[in-house]
């Protein structure tokens, strides 16, 4: 399973794509076989330039200390790996990681370094793998080459724990259309139907993990990858397309902008001249009510004048 798992984000990563929203809810089964599902949150590397809102999208349990620490944090192929890391602890699990931490407090919890602890009897090189693919420095985690290389030569089955009979797959939970099934991980009272591990030790209730070189691989395991990374692919060219009609649209949407402020910067300068005109007609009128003013006075004086005149001839013809 976990090699399933590590080959389908090895061909993603190939191909210059991080799935940023890795966890076990997107892993499918069909035909044995583990599929990476939901690329809805997938970008191509060289695209991933936007900062992802950690607290709207994903798994909080499977996103790396860094999303909780800087807002402005850009996943990158190494938060896959850690995501990646998280998925190998849960497949040598029985539940879901950090299932008995309450959400409102698990950010604080993994920022914190906090990780689930390793279950026993789990194979030495395994438990080592995934500590380093959950490594809290991304510098420090491997890089999906070296974990397919290292799960090449380890093939985990499952892990000693103490009820074997408890379901791994639970079918009845995880029927989906077109045969696909969701990987879960169940609780302690989950009775669903089991698909059971053939290679159960007869010697008990344990089951030993066995170890197989990459040589024995089957040639049905290698065509089913191949289907495996043909299903990634046409998801992978799907989500392209669709990015590329959403940049169309982005682009239509800035042409009807550009259009817009054009017209608002036209008016703008409509605006301007017309408050230019108001202001000189303003002007003017200031100027011609200045000049009235000044021409009502002088016919005051005028007036004055004419009356003081008038005055003195009326004495003058008074003493003839």
């Amino acid at each position: 399973m976990a090699l399933d798992i590590t080959s389908g984000l090895k061909f993603l990563h190939s191909k210059g794509i991080i799935h940023r929203d890795l966890h076990s809810k997107n892993i499918l089964v069909n035909d044995k076989k583990l599929l990476i599902a939901d690329l809805g949150l997938s970008k191509k590397l060289a695209e991933a330039t936007t900062h992802t809102k950690h607290s709207e999208l994903g798994v909080l349990a499977y996103i790396e200390p860094q999303c909780f620490k800087d807002i402005r944090y850009k996943k990158d192929k190494k938060s896959d790996i850690y995501s990646l890391g998280v998925l190998l602890w849960e497949i040598s699990s029985k539940g879901p990681p950090f299932s008995d931490c309450p959400r409102n407090l698990l950010r604080d919890h993994i920022k914190d370094g906090n990780r689930e602890n390793p279950i026993e009897g789990t194979p030495p090189k395994y438990q080592e793998l995934y500590q380093k693919c959950w490594d809290g420095k991304p510098e420090s985690r491997p890089d999906i080459e070296k974990v397919h290389e290292i799960l090449s030569q380890l093939s985990i089955n499952t892990v000693e724990y103490s009820e074997p009979s408890q379901p791994y797959i639970c079918d009845t939970a995880n029927i989906r259309t077109g045969g696909h099934s969701e990987l879960t991980i169940p609780s302690d009272d989950n009775n669903s139907s089991v698909v059971q591990n053939k290679e159960l030790s007869r010697k008990g209730n344990t089951v030993q993990p066995q170890i197989t070189n990459e040589e024995q691989t089957s040639a049905s395991n290698l065509a089913d990858q191949l289907k495996q990374n043909e299903l990634i692919n046409r998801q992978a060219q799907i989500k392209i397309s669709q990015l590329n009609q959403e940049k169309n649209n982005l682009k239509d949407q800035l042409a009807q902008t550009e259009a817009y402020i054009y017209e608002l910067k036209s008016q703008q300068v409509s605006l301007i001249k017309q408050k230019e005109r108001l202001e000189n007609e303003l002007s003017q009128f200031q100027i011609n009510y200045g000049q009235l003013t000044q021409d009502k006075i002088n016919m005051s004086n005028m007036i004055v004048g004419f009356s003081q005149n008038h005055n003195f001839f009326t004495k003058l013809k008074a003493k003839l």
